[in-house]
Formats: structure tokens, C-alpha cells, sequence
């Protein structure tokens, strides 16, 4: 029997490959091999009909390996009908080339090994499942996606507070007068800040543990100096009071300002403030703005609108508004530049608002 025989000359090629002399010992029974193996082993003859089918093989369909003989794969597997095992089992039956697929049987929700081995008779199929497997796999593709990302991250971010350094250092330079070493300090505690939130991010992912009471002009006045603005200028227009987490708010605030300075013409002005709802804020810009058409692309990995930018820093702003459960959109500003939205957010009443 063709699917006996496919067992067999596996449990001999394993019985070499771990160094074991197979000709000191007795053959084993076919039949017995295939019932021990704990994957499904089944053969069709070349109408389809079942010729043998072990008992894994038989329990995907609630019936007997004795029922299945004789039966139709078609009809004993209806469900079969335009899934990748459909196709590869048409094609080794039909080009007697030895066949391997693997995939998702969506009937099951379980992913499976196939390995099709035609012959004279029909076909003869090994299946194993591996959604276990799979999930491994995926979770390292993950992990290595992530890793990566978080390198981008890293290297995107910390060039900021970097540059504001050697600023600093410049007009020290330039001009004998150590008062810039404030300017160089501040920098030199947003990056030890934002390497400690980084490292917290890449232990804990897109968790927020903790918020606090935060001044929305304080906080745009703060990550307004950390970054190069050059001739730009900051309008923050409403009082505005927020819960979040500072160190990832401060984040999102920088890579926003950054990315209107270095998309926008000299000059440009960053307008800050409340939703009309209140239950959001926005940035906005009047530079160039961004076409509708890359409007819902423009947060993606890797995604710039610029041949010299990294493709990082809106990703980021959109991941930290995911961590605090808000929404974020862009639309055309009132100056005909890009107004990005945060929505979902709780204000909270002002603690000074009764002094």
C-alpha cells in the first residue's frame, strides 16, 4: 500500500540518519508504523477514493478509517473545495511531482504540514500540524520587527536633543560665554529622560502604567526648546489640561514639532491647541501640508514624505496615541498646512483654575 510503503521509508531514512543499522533488525509492519505515527496519513487512488487513511487522518472527519475507505476526499472533505491543499493535491496528482505545502486549514483554525507523494495509485499525503510552530515563528517575526523598530527609535529621537547639544557648544565657542551650558544641560536630560522611556517601552511595549496632570502650554514651551526649530515659531492658543504619561506625551509633542520644522518653509508657525469638543487637541502647521492620498499612509513604518527622512517619527507619535487609547488624524490646516488631531482625550479641570 502506497501510504504504507511513504511511512515506512521514513522511519528508514530516520533510523540511518540517527545511526542505526536497519538491516541488523526485523522490518516493521507497515500497517503498525502508520497506526503509531501521530500525524494523518491517508492515500487516494486516482478517482479520489480513499485507499487508506490511519486514524488521525480519519478523526477530521468524525468517522472511522473503515467508513473512509472507498469514499471520496471530496466528499468525506467538502469544506476542501479552492484551499491551497485542494491545489496541490489536484497538481501531484496530476504531474506525479512530489509536493509540500503549508498552510491554514480554516475549517479548523490549525495550520498544517502537507507533503503529497504520488505513485502509480494515486497519491499518498503526510500531514502534521504545526500551528504551534507557526505561532513561534510569528512571535519572533515579531520580536525582530519590533527589535528593529525600536533601534530606528533610538536613533531618530535621540538626534534631537544631540543637535541642541552641539548648539550649545557651538555658541559656547563662538562666543566664550558659558550661559548656553543651560541650553546643552537641557538637552543632556531629554536624552537621559527619553532613554529611560525608551528602554521602558521595549520591555512593556505600548503599556501606559501611570498618568499625571499635565499644562498643555508647558509642556509645548518644554519640547518646543529640545527641538531645532531655527526661525519657526510656537502658538499655543488654549489653556488645556490632560492626563497622560509626561515622557511619552513629551515624545509624541517633539516628533510633531520636528516634523512640521523640517517638512515646513522658513519661518513656519506651529500652532498648538484645544478641539472645539474639548476632547482632544491638535497641531498644526501652514507648510506644504500632506496630500489626501498619503493621509492614511503617513503613519506607517518606514513611510516619509521626504528622501531624507527616516520614516520613524509620525509612527512613533501614532504609537504613543495608541498607548493612551486616543486617535490621531491629519487634515488640512486653517493655513493650508497639516493639522494632526488627538482625539479620545479626557481634559481635566484646571487645579489652579479656583486660585
Amino acid at each position: 500500500m502506497a501510504a504504507q510503503r511513504t511511512v515506512l521509508s521514513h522511519q528508514v531514512e530516520s533510523a540511518v540518519t540517527n545511526g542505526h543499522d536497519t538491516a541488523a533488525s526485523p522490518s516493521p509492519d507497515p500497517k503498525a508504523v502508520a497506526e503509531r505515527v501521530t500525524d494523518g496519513i491517508f492515500a487516494v487512488d486516482t478517482n479520489w477514493r480513499y485507499t487508506y487513511a490511519n486514524s488521525d487522518a480519519a478523526a477530521l472527519t468524525n468517522r472511522s478509517s473503515a467508513d473512509l475507505i472507498g469514499m471520496s476526499i471530496w466528499k468525506a472533505f467538502p469544506e476542501l473545495a479552492g484551499s491551497p491543499f485542494a491545489d496541490a493535491l489536484r497538481r501531484g496528482m496530476a504531474s506525479k511531482d512530489t509536493l509540500i505545502v503549508e498552510a491554514k486549514y480554516k475549517p479548523r483554525g490549525l495550520w498544517y504540514d502537507v507533503r503529497i507523494y504520488p505513485d502509480d495509485d494515486g497519491i499518498s499525503v503526510y500531514f502534521k500540524d504545526i500551528t504551534e510552530a507557526v505561532a513561534r515563528r510569528e512571535k519572533l517575526q515579531r520580536e525582530n520587527e519590533r527589535l528593529e523598530r525600536f533601534v530606528k527609535i533610538v536613533s531618530h529621537d535621540l538626534r534631537n536633543p544631540l543637535t541642541v547639544i552641539r548648539g550649545a557648544f557651538e555658541l559656547i565657542e563662538e562666543s566664550a560665554d558659558i550661559s548656553h551650558t543651560e541650553l546643552g544641560l537641557r538637552g543632556v536630560t531629554r536624552m537621559e529622560n527619553l532613554i529611560s522611556d525608551l528602554l521602558t517601552l521595549a520591555r512593556e511595549g505600548k503599556r501606559i502604567d501611570s498618568s499625571e496632570t499635565i499644562d498643555l502650554n508647558e509642556i509645548c514651551t518644554q519640547c518646543w526648546e529640545t527641538v531645532e526649530t531655527n526661525t519657526a515659531t510656537l502658538a499655543v492658543v488654549d489653556e488645556y489640561i490632560l492626563s497622560a504619561d509626561r515622557g511619552r506625551l513629551k515624545q509624541l509633542f517633539e516628533n510633531l514639532f520636528h516634523n512640521a520644522v523640517e517638512h515646513g518653509p522658513e519661518g513656519v508657525t506651529v500652532t498648538v491647541g484645544a478641539l472645539a469638543d474639548e476632547q482632544g487637541f491638535y497641531v498644526a502647521d501652514d507648510g506644504p501640508g500632506i496630500p489626501a492620498a498619503d493621509r492614511e499612509s503617513v503613519f506607517d513604518q518606514g513611510y516619509s514624505l521626504s528622501s531624507t527622512g527616516t520614516g520613524v517619527g509620525l509612527s512613533i507619535v501614532a504609537d504613543i496615541a495608541s498607548a493612551h487609547s486616543w486617535e490621531i488624524s491629519v487634515t488640512d490646516s486653517d493655513g493650508g498646512g497639516a493639522k494632526f488631531m488627538i482625539t479620545g482625550v479626557s481634559s481635566v479641570a484646571d487645579p489652579h483654575a479656583a486660585d
